[in-house]
């Protein structure tokens, strides 16, 4: 089966292909001609290598994401499995099965943070709805991090992402997001909540700032 491109980002490109009679996703990293060669080429082997790990570590960890077929450090590439079905954000979109989702979301980022690891692009976009599981994909700006900060920005992106999507509806997703989490994290997660609220209030402190300074 030939590859065919299914997305092109500002790292990476995605090829849906065939590997050994199975579907599968290449994520190769291209080179960037406004970098230096040398340091472009040994940056995207470091990114190829680190989000294999998280990938392997998250499922260790007991988080569904794509199997790991190959990792070509000289290609920059990952291949992986092909999850099938909707992105988490097409099905709240459409009003499906929401608080099952949203809870299995939050288990899936409680087992990450559990074990020190942040995803670091947590929107519904990069989850998929398959054989009733929450598939995280795209672990390229991912971390292993255990700070509290850390994780409260990765809570903090799924909030952003939900109010870009449902803003009227984002609170109370939100609240079944961290009924999820608190499932697997217990009774750290009141600390991790309390971050999400100091960074919500630092960025608009900033923002506040930037209207002042416009005056």
């Amino acid at each position: 089966m030939p590859s065919s491109l299914i997305k092109k980002g500002a790292e990476a490109e995605l090829l849906l292909t065939d590997w050994y009679g199975l579907p599968a996703v290449v994520k190769r990293r291209v080179p960037k001609p406004y970098r230096r060669a040398d340091f472009d080429r040994a940056l995207r082997r470091y990114r190829t290598i680190r989000e294999a790990s998280l990938l392997l570590a998250a499922r260790r960890a007991g988080v569904s994401v794509p199997a790991l077929y190959c990792v070509d450090v000289v290609g920059s590439s990952i291949t992986m499995e092909y999850v099938p079905g909707p992105t988490v954000k097409d099905l709240l979109v459409k009003g499906m099965g929401v608080e099952e989702v949203m809870k299995a979301t939050g288990r899936s980022i409680g087992k990450l943070h559990l074990k020190g690891l942040v995803h670091g692009d947590l929107t519904t976009s990069n989850m998929i709805w398959s054989a009733g599981k929450v598939f995280l994909m795209d672990f390229g700006l991912g971390e292993f991090e255990r700070s509290l900060e850390a994780m409260g920005v990765d809570l903090h992106l799924m909030l952003r992402s939900l109010e870009s999507i449902i803003p009227l509806k984002a609170r109370s997703l939100f609240k079944q997001v961290v009924e999820g989490y608190r499932e697997v994290m217990g009774s750290q997660t009141s600390a991790v909540v309390e971050r999400v609220k100091l960074i919500r209030f630092r960025g608009r402190y900033v923002e506040a700032r930037k209207l002042s300074s416009r005056k």
